[in-house]
């Protein structure tokens, strides 16, 4: 995927300038944000972003939220979360709304651009409503080892949870639906 457009949305001045400086050179336009509702603006009035790069906590909105009203706009807009605290919970609502995944701080522009090559068609499809949790979490749970190519250790560590737990989760059947 080439990417040309990029909106990040953080409220901390400071991380939207150094990822503005580590995506220069790499994606033509970078448009930064500090709060959901200039996000919304952004995408509702300028052209539409190839990706959205979106902070979990946004002072006192939610990147959750706003991961879900940017795909409501945009239902093929990929969203990316990232968090200074990652945890499963944060993957299993980042899924349920949509998000390609969830990265943790200080976010990797590599990690960005290889959730996007390695994405699968159904994300650029709105997320099942009716799935349960445990089925979203296994379904991204199955797509960061894939991407991880098999390695529990490192898939552990994108999820940001321990290897044992990974282990244990993989360890339990799939749920239906």
């Amino acid at each position: 995927m080439a990417l040309q457009s990029i909106l990040v949305v953080d409220d901390d001045v400071d991380l939207l300038r150094a990822l503005e400086r580590r995506l220069q050179g790499r994606i033509a336009t970078v448009r930064l944000v500090t709060s959901a509702a200039q996000a919304l603006v952004a995408v509702r009035d300028g052209p539409r972003p190839d990706v959205a790069l979106v902070d979990v906590r946004l002072g006192p909105d939610s990147g959750f939220d706003l991961a879900a009203e940017l795909r409501t706009l945009h239902p093929g807009l990929p969203v990316i979360l990232f968090t200074s605290h990652p945890s499963s919970d944060a993957v299993v609502r980042g899924a349920r709304v949509g998000a390609l995944g969830v990265l943790p701080k200080p976010v990797e522009i590599d990690q960005v651009f290889e959730l996007l090559e390695l994405r699968l068609p159904v994300w650029s499809e709105q997320p099942d409503p009716d799935a349960s949790l445990a089925r979203h979490q296994w379904n991204f749970i199955q797509r960061i080892l894939h991407r991880c190519g098999g390695n529990v250790s490192e898939a552990a560590r994108r999820l940001g949870i321990s290897r044992q737990a990974l282990q244990r989760k993989l360890g339990k059947n799939p749920v239906k639906r």
